[in-house]
């Protein structure tokens, strides 16, 4: 998985479309636990869980460090 596979749900740079969430300038921390919680069972989703199930720490770790760094919507 890479951060385009992210876009296809959150939007181009990760700005949402949609009813799905905006992930572009989130908090890294908050993003980090959330794909952790999402891969550890701790959080439930329709498709993240099997999206980043074979995620690395250091891959969940530049995942979010990248969407945290995109300009969201509001900036």
């Amino acid at each position: 998985m890479n951060a385009e596979s992210c876009t296809s749900c959150h939007g181009p740079g990760g700005v949402s479309l949609g009813a799905i969430p905006t992930i572009a300038g989130q908090d890294v921390a908050e993003l980090d636990a959330a794909l952790r919680g999402y891969r550890d069972g701790a959080r439930q989703g329709t498709i993240m869980g099997r999206l980043v199930g074979p995620l690395s720490d250091a891959e969940i770790v530049e995942i979010s460090a990248y969407f945290a760094a995109l300009t969201g919507p509001e900036q």
